[in-house]
């Protein structure tokens, strides 16, 4: 496979699959010189926390942390794992237009995983 955004596309097609090692094995190959960097780990966020792993999960938000990504991003991924934005009991998340755009296919990607309970606790996060 020579186009990276395939092998994205096809790794998501795995994590819906419930394929998750290969998956990850797929997300693995892209470096940190690729445009597709980023959104490679952001993938491999989402595909740990399909698998209930969170400390897998929150390491790879912390590697997400160190590229640099805006607030907004990391506020949008921060509800995939236990991070300062929510973690006092009752306080809701703040999505701007442009967070709610990456939020929104997060959740349907949750759903698509038939994940429906879990997608209801994150969207409870959400200030709405």
């Amino acid at each position: 496979m020579t186009c990276p955004k395939l092998k994205i596309w096809r790794a998501i097609c795995l994590m819906e699959a419930s394929r998750y090692l290969e998956a990850l094995i797929l997300l693995d190959q892209f470096q940190g010189d690729s445009s597709l960097y980023a959104i490679s780990r952001i993938n491999k966020l989402f595909c740990y926390w399909l698998q209930d792993k969170p400390q897998k999960t929150a390491g790879v938000y912390l590697e997400l942390e160190k590229l640099g990504l805006n607030d907004g991003t990391l506020k949008a991924l921060s509800l995939f794992v236990d991070t300062p934005y929510y973690k006092k009991k009752g306080d809701k998340v703040h999505l701007e237009k442009e967070e709610m755009s990456l939020f929104h296919e997060m959740i349907q990607r949750v759903l698509a995983s038939r994940k429906a309970a879990q997608a209801l606790d994150i969207l409870e996060l959400i200030d709405l």
